[in-house]
């Protein structure tokens, strides 16, 4: 305990220990019945479940850059490099490197697809989804335009966002949204309160 209180005074004490090196004791394991805040991964809280569940970074880009480089390499299929053309001098995109790119895009879809099903499985009474959208308003009103499947939904969607919230698009909170807050909650009975934390431009 210290004399310091507010963010500013905790980040200057924190600051200070990082200067003169000062190592601090890790804190004891909590378990689930301890009244504490756990951070944790995804990964980390599989198996787990807590009355109230932030899942923060909803915005965050999935990570795709293995099926933008020049030569994509898929561990069934293999390399698949561009097709050159040494007398007219072209390079061509081959069906092969087409095949990689949507395995390699498939392959990480899915996993990213039951990571985000752990992450909003882990709540008991409330889950709280927190994350950046830019020019929300524009998206939101995407979300909405009825006549797609959820199939076409996840084709080349880059965020948790971007598969969850077309889920909510019949609620009829959904037109209820205000674009001057950044908070509001849709409820269903036969599910935890679930928030929508989001922070735009």
């Amino acid at each position: 305990k210290t004399s310091y209180f507010g963010l500013f005074h905790f980040i200057r004490y924190m600051a200070q220990l990082q200067k003169y090196h000062i190592e601090t004791e890790a804190a004891g394991g909590a378990d689930e019945t301890q009244d504490a805040v756990r951070i944790m991964s995804i990964h980390k809280s599989k198996g787990l479940e807590f009355p109230v569940v932030f899942v923060a970074g909803m915005g965050k880009q999935i990570n795709l850059a293995d099926a933008k480089t020049r030569v994509p390499i898929q561990s069934d299929i293999g390399p698949a490099p561009d097709y050159f053309d040494y007398r007219s001098r072209v390079k061509r995109k081959t069906l092969l490197k087409a095949a990689v790119n949507r395995k390699i895009i498939n392959d990480a879809v899915g996993e990213e697809l039951r990571v985000l099903y752990v992450a909003l499985t882990r709540a008991k009474e409330k889950l709280i989804m927190t994350g950046y959208l830019d020019k929300a308003e524009d998206e939101l009103e995407k979300y909405a335009v009825r006549g797609t499947s959820y199939a076409e939904m996840l084709s080349g969607k880059t965020c948790y966002y971007d598969w969850v919230l077309p889920c909510f698009t019949d609620h009829p909170m959904w037109y209820d949204v205000s674009f001057n807050e950044t908070l509001w909650e849709i409820y269903d009975k036969e599910y935890p309160k679930v928030v929508f934390n989001l922070c735009y431009a």
